[in-house]
């Protein structure tokens, strides 16, 4: 066995959240996402204010370390409503709310380290991250190396499920993609692309 793979650890089990449990993650990361969401380039609701945040799943990829610097890795549907915006030259006419639902992968940790620094989302205020940095996982070489770990484990974990039509080796070093619009896309060295879809 190489020096490289004796180091690499293998994917810490992970478990779905239950509904209740997720409502009120979500809802502890509500004021975050307000600010956040709408500042990423994927976000197709912009000019609509955001009015509510409902939880679809939530799943710890990797659970956050209760103590010690992390980081935790958490798999999000999230479907946010907005109100849309009506049209001032048109007859008064009851404007109904949208909703999207969007996929988010957030890393936890109790501090974030500089090279870090422009993936952060904030600290959360209550629940059950209280005191914990969230920022956008992709970022992470970490936890983007995590993801491409379950992928070469296949299987699932809760409404997950991983798969692969070849074998992937590991290795890959991985690098976020930048000029995307609707969805994320991270590179693992020059073989594979992950590409995320966000709405």
């Amino acid at each position: 066995m190489s020096k490289a793979a004796s180091t690499r650890s293998s994917p810490s089990p992970g478990a779905a959240l239950p509904p209740a449990t997720a409502a009120t993650l979500v809802a502890s990361l509500a004021p975050l996402l307000h600010e956040w969401l709408p500042r990423q380039r994927w976000f197709a609701g912009k000019g609509r204010p955001i009015t509510g945040f409902a939880a679809v799943t939530a799943t710890e990829l990797m659970p956050p370390a209760a103590a010690g610097p992390g980081p935790g890795l958490l798999h999000l549907l999230v479907r946010v409503e907005q109100r849309a915006t009506p049209d001032l030259d048109a007859p008064p006419v009851p404007v109904p709310p949208t909703d999207d639902c969007y996929q988010l992968l957030l890393g936890v940790r109790s501090t974030l380290p500089p090279h870090l620094t422009a993936a952060r989302i904030g600290i959360v205020d209550t629940g059950p991250l209280t005191g914990r940095v969230v920022y956008e996982a992709l970022h992470d070489p970490r936890l983007a190396d995590l993801l491409l770990e379950r992928l070469r484990s296949p299987g699932a974990l809760g409404p997950l499920r991983f798969d692969r039509a070849v074998e992937i080796r590991s290795g890959l070093v991985p690098r976020l993609l930048g000029a995307e619009q609707s969805n994320s896309s991270v590179v693992y060295g020059e073989e594979y692309i992950l590409k995320i879809l966000r709405r």
